[in-house]
């Protein structure tokens, strides 16, 4: 219940693996999660996890990452996630803090907006004490590139940058959502609203021609 984990954080023994950084993830579409019969899906984890150890070295910081036009869809009656981003790592201050951090153009429910993914009473956890959305997001990224995204069901969550997060429901905003047609609405008040003039979410034409053989 878990499209995209990207976590620079040692292993067993405490070595971290190189060149975890410069990745983009777009237009992909993470269709039916949370569905009601998951075997061990979880309600506290967060549909996108973007951390790093506190002790991340200088040279292997989180950085340039890019999630562009990701469509999440989450079953109806099934297991919603904990919140749309879990984010911990180094603060500011120790100058090892993720950058050039993007989030773009993306659809997705947020449910609390972002959580503390390492949790506990860390206070060298950037993401230690935030307030849910921007102030966990800024805390965490500097500098970071963030809007164009359509929020559904944001409820009062304030996000950085410009979103559209007046959808209340996946059915409200997509074309078909109980029978798989994840286009936006053209009469959505999040219809081309990305930061391109596009809609947000994936290329739903395009990963329809790319895994229309798949079985």
């Amino acid at each position: 219940m878990q499209p995209f984990e990207i976590a620079n954080v040692g292993n067993d023994n405490g070595a971290f693996a190189y060149a975890g950084n410069s990745y983009s993830i777009h237009d992909n579409v993470a269709d039916n999660q949370g569905y009601a019969t998951c075997y061990k899906c979880l309600s506290s984890t967060s549909s996108i996890e973007l951390i790093e150890a506190l002790s991340v070295p200088a040279s292997l910081i989180l950085h340039d990452v890019s999630l562009n036009h990701n469509t999440i869809v989450y079953a109806s009656g099934g297991i919603n996630p904990a919140a749309l981003l879990g984010l911990s790592g180094a603060q500011a201050s120790a100058g090892t803090e993720m950058f050039n951090i993007g989030f773009t153009n993306n659809l997705s429910v947020t449910v609390a907006g972002t959580k503390n993914s390492i949790g506990g009473g860390n206070t060298s956890n950037c993401a230690y004490l935030t307030a849910a959305g921007a102030a966990t997001v800024n805390a965490c990224w500097n500098p970071e590139t963030f809007g164009g995204n359509a929020f559904v069901a944001n409820g009062t969550i304030v996000w950085p940058g410009t979103n559209c997060t007046v959808e209340t429901s996946y059915t409200s905003i997509f074309v078909n959502y109980a029978t798989g047609d994840y286009h936006v609405k053209p009469t959505s008040t999040c219809s081309r609203a990305g930061t391109d003039g596009l809609d947000p979410g994936a290329n739903i034409d395009l990963a329809n021609s790319m895994t229309q053989s798949v079985q």
